[in-house]
């Protein structure tokens, strides 16, 4: 077997110490800083990552509580305006509804007048009629034994104390 044999050994030595040292020289001087860059280019992104990762979270959290903040003026706000409103429309429902009164009582004794008007010409009406039939039924009673303008004028007196014929 050539690979036992002594007298080679020197050749392979010799090469093995060439082609290691080359190896070792490429290694060192070309594939580890291409490596080590690459490394420190992750490195690098990944900590600006986590620091950017950390402003986000700060900004995220001071979004959060303008946010917050935000959605509590805004309650507040539509709180209030519907307790102004609440507050205005009670106060208008209550201007409506005194003038509604002021309204319904002005008519009750505007009805009420006109009422005490029709009561007191139904009144004199009646009195008329009264009157007539009283007039209409001496005269008949009476046989026309008395005048008209006689009891028309005992009416107008409420005496009866004239019983003359005219």
């Amino acid at each position: 077997m050539p690979q036992l044999d002594v007298t080679t050994y020197t050749s392979q030595l010799f090469w093995l110490i060439i082609c290691f040292s080359l190896l070792y020289l490429a290694i060192k001087y070309q594939t580890i800083p291409k490596l080590e860059q690459i490394l420190q280019n992750r490195w690098n992104h990944i900590e600006g990552a986590q620091e950017e990762a950390k402003l986000l979270k700060v900004n995220a959290k001071s979004i959060e509580t303008q946010c917050t903040m935000s959605v509590k003026k805004a309650k507040n706000l539509a709180l209030e305006t519907i307790e102004n409103a609440t507050k205005k429309s009670k106060s208008e429902i209550d201007k409506e509804r005194t003038q509604f009164i002021k309204k319904s009582i002005e008519k009750i004794n505007n009805f009420k007048t006109k009422l005490v008007q029709e009561e007191t010409k139904a009144e004199e009406i009646i009195l008329q009629k009264i009157n007539s039939l009283i007039v209409n039924s001496v005269i008949k009673i009476s046989r026309e034994a008395i005048n008209k303008n006689t009891i028309e004028k005992a009416l107008k007196n409420k005496t009866f104390s004239h019983y003359s014929k005219s």
